[in-house]
């Protein structure tokens, strides 16, 4: 990947470049790199600031939304998260990143206490995710408001949700 990179950087491919960097955030995020995948989804954003590509816009966003959550940063992942859903509802008509939009505006809802929203928003990635057959974000919205209802007090409720994501998304996780 390092290699890819640095052959990129002396190309004049700025959009290859910009969705290099994405994935390398995401990559080193799942590793627990946050420092590197912050630092490689900014890059990433700001290339695609400056090459006007909404959808790469929103998805820095999400990335980065993600790293300000494992970092406690609830406020800044719960901006980031509201600018990615304006970008893919209101200018892109996207469902995979509206749904993805709304899994971290929902947990950065939940993390900053407005429940309410927090729940309201997973919901709404629920039925995105159905609807477009995306099981991997389903499994992550069901586990998502099962964390919200358990927050809530509602135990039967979270306990169901959770029974519910935990199988889905392991045997996911299995098949990739």
């Amino acid at each position: 990947m390092a290699q890819s990179l640095s052959l990129l950087r002396t190309t004049t491919d700025r959009e290859a470049l910009a969705e290099t960097l994405a994935l390398l955030a995401y990559l080193q995020y799942r590793k627990g790199e946050l420092r590197q995948a912050r630092l490689s989804a900014q890059e990433s954003l700001e290339l695609n600031q400056a090459l006007n590509n909404p959808l790469g816009i929103a998805y820095g966003k999400i990335i980065l939304s993600y790293i300000h959550l494992d970092q406690g940063e609830n406020e800044q992942a719960y901006t980031l998260s509201k600018e990615s859903l304006a970008i893919c509802q209101d200018i892109l008509g996207d469902p995979h990143a509206t749904a993805d939009s709304l899994i971290t505006l929902s947990r950065a809802a939940e993390k900053t206490g407005r429940y309410s929203q927090a729940k309201r928003w997973a919901q709404e990635g629920l039925e995105i995710s159905r609807a477009t057959n995306d099981r991997w974000g389903a499994g992550q919205t069901l586990r998502q408001l099962g964390l919200i209802h358990f927050q809530l007090g509602e135990t039967r409720e979270a306990v169901d949700l959770l029974s519910r994501a935990y199988p889905s998304l392991e045997r996911l996780a299995i098949a990739r």
